[in-house]
């Protein structure tokens, strides 16, 4: 920047009771201001005051105007800035032939200095200082009265700084002690002179005065370090000046004509340096901006809503015809069109998704439609956290579990079913048995059926065992009187797991209570109601009654168990469900084999071989499962053995 420097004079008003704020403001004047960010060599100061001690030749404090004139030194009217500084006293008494214009006599000299400066033709800088400390006066002070007087003049003078209505007509800073008065007077010349440089800056930097004033007032609120105030200044000139020149091409690009009006007003008050007004215009211009984003937008989602609804629709008849795959992709472009419309659409389409992917998979034996399921129900819980929408997050761990429970169920391994049981143990923790109580039921009884599943593949007994505190809690909620179905679908589960246990003990009390938990579900899961799941469940009550008979020397058990597997053979039939026929023609021939070598029952032989040929056709011959062919040719070849035997 080029530099021009300033000259000011400073005129010092003051009584000789506030000696130590003149030596204030004469080392303010002379040894800090100069020195001062933006106003160090921009400007050089020098104080006037008729009663400077330093003065060459000294001058008499008790100089009357005249005489000081006399004198050449400045009036207060020639000055730049005048200070005039005001406590208890109001000053030396002016001979009585200088008086007003309207012959009025002034009360001092400080009295004509503040009014020679305050009615000078062009305007002048007043600072006018009053310090509100009580002055402290000697009840036996000889001038006690002329102290009482002076402190009474001063309060005259303020008094007639007032107006009609008893307001200041005149700006009067206050100050305790001389202390404070330095702070004070220090940013009130500061703010004066910097007031005064604005021109030269506003020349330098190319910019109105009015926006030099505005950007000193950033670097102050900024609180810029002092050796970085004249860059920062220069930086925000140049930024404010290429602001100013865009705002005034802005104004000519826009086809609205209310926003072009209001980029001409902000280009307007920028160079003028209101920035506050430059704000408020462009807000407004982006409002109007807004508000018809905002309505295109909604009617942008509206559309999207409505063409998720329709996507939707077509994803439920592709699930109705059982296109999952078809299905899911109809449900995730939904769920895709909704994402930033409907958070709740967006899960349920999501959760469709999963669900159409899991039945693919369970139902057509897809397994990489399963790991599909899986991933979306993990994104899911991650977008719809706990924290967010706990049951939802339940609900969606419950489904996971469900899906990497199937997936378990086909693999070797067991990792697959850890991380459903950690699905459904998470679900516990939000479906609780006290906020949603079928819900936690439910999950609880998933839970022990993947515990079955993991138990099967173990040594130990530890799962099964944790499979049937599942389901026994389950059985707490899920009542044969609330929901009488659930309640018989919980209760052969149960069954499945005591005989699993059951088969690993020595004992027979697990596989007693399995028997019961069967016979308990066939009370309410009846031919009638639901014939196929009654069949499952005289399946597995004549598996659990063969394995009781097996220990035992009677045949009582196994007569039963024969009977078992006839009754679910009445809804089990080849026709139907032929693998499921096969299975039980499988399990009766051998309870039949074990039954008639134990009873010496030729018939029974018969029979049992009867029925594991039929069981052998449908697994080798329809279904091609031809890794249970040495299986059933040793099975065979056994029971063959036994007629001879008998026979």
């Amino acid at each position: 920047m080029v530099q021009s420097v300033e000259q000011f004079r400073i005129f010092l008003s003051s009584p000789g009771d506030v000696h130590k704020e003149r030596d204030i403001a004469r080392e303010l004047i002379k040894d800090a201001l100069p020195y001062t960010p933006f106003i160090r060599e921009r400007a050089t100061f020098d104080v006037v005051s008729w009663d400077d001690p330093k003065a060459k030749p000294g001058l008499d404090a008790r100089l009357t105007p005249q005489e000081a004139i006399n004198q050449k030194l400045r009036r207060p009217s020639e000055c730049d800035i005048v200070i005039v500084i005001l406590w208890s006293r109001m000053g030396t008494p002016l001979p009585p032939d200088i008086t007003r214009s309207d012959g009025s006599s002034y009360q001092s000299g400080t009295e004509w200095e503040f009014e020679d400066a305050l009615n000078a033709a062009d305007s002048r800088i007043i600072l006018l200082y009053r310090r509100t400390e009580e002055p402290k006066f000697g009840g036996r002070d000889p001038e006690l009265q002329d102290k009482l007087d002076q402190l009474q003049k001063v309060d005259a003078f303020f008094e007639n700084l007032k107006g009609d209505d008893g307001s200041l007509q005149r700006t009067v800073a206050n100050y305790a002690n001389a202390d404070e008065f330095r702070d004070l007077l220090r940013q009130n010349l500061e703010s004066v002179v910097s007031d005064f440089l604005g021109e030269s800056f506003s020349k330098e930097l190319g910019v109105t005065k009015a926006a030099v004033e505005n950007m000193l007032a950033i670097l102050k609120e900024q609180k810029v370090p002092p050796d970085q105030l004249e860059p920062k200044l220069k930086e925000i000139a140049e930024r404010h000046l290429e602001l100013t020149e865009k705002l005034h091409i802005l104004s000519n690009s826009n086809d609205e004509p209310e926003i072009t009006k209001l980029r001409e007003q902000a280009a307007e008050a920028i160079e003028q340096g209101d920035y506050d007004r430059t704000d408020e215009l462009l807000a407004e211009a982006a409002a109007i901006d807004r508000r018809a984003i905002d309505e295109q937008q909604g009617e942008l989602d509206r559309r999207k809503a409505s063409a998720a609804l329709t996507i939707g629709q077509q994803g439920e008849l592709e699930r109705a015809r059982l296109n999952y795959r078809q299905a899911a992709e109809h449900f995730s472009e939904a769920a895709s069109l909704v994402s930033t419309v409907d958070s709740e659409d967006h899960f349920s389409y999501l959760m469709k998704q999963a669900s159409v992917l899991n039945d693919q998979g369970r139902e057509f034996g897809d397994s990489p439609a399963l790991l599909e399921a899986v991933k979306v129900y993990r994104h899911i819980v991650k977008e719809y956290t706990r924290e967010r929408v706990p049951l939802d997050w339940a609900m969606t761990q419950n489904n996971l579990g469900n899906a990497l429970s199937t997936l378990g169920e086909r693999e070797s391994g067991t990792p697959s079913l850890e991380v459903a049981v950690d699905a459904y143990r998470a679900a516990l923790e939000e479906y609780t048995r006290e906020r949603v109580p079928l819900d936690w039921a439910m999950t609880q009884n998933n839970l022990g059926t993947a515990l079955i599943t993991l138990g099967e593949r173990e040594s130990g007994t530890a799962s099964l065992e944790a499979a049937i505190d599942a389901f026994r809690a389950a059985l707490e909620e899920r009542t044969r009187e609330r929901v009488p179905l659930d309640w018989a679908t919980t209760q052969n589960n149960l069954g499945t797991a005591l005989i699993t246990l059951g088969e690993r003990e020595s004992g027979t009390a697990s596989l007693e209570a399995a028997v019961d938990a069967y016979r308990a579900a066939l009370e309410e899961g009846t031919r009638e109601r639901v014939p196929l799941d009654w069949a499952m469940t005289q399946n597995n009550l004549g598996t659990a009654l063969w394995t009781l008979g097996e220990r035992e020397s009677g045949t009582a058990r196994l007569e039963a168990a024969v009977d078992a597997y006839r009754a679910a053979l009445e809804e089990r039939t080849r026709e139907r469900v032929p693998l499921q026929w096969a299975n039980t023609q499988n399990n009766l021939g051998t309870a039949l084999w074990t039954l008639g070598e134990r009873a010496g029952r030729k018939d029974h032989l018969e029979t049992a071989l009867k029925s594991v040929k039929n069981a052998s056709e449908v697994y080798l011959q329809e279904a091609k499962q031809t890794q249970f062919e040495a299986y059933f040719e040793e099975r065979i070849s056994e029971i063959e053995a036994a007629i001879t035997r008998i026979s």
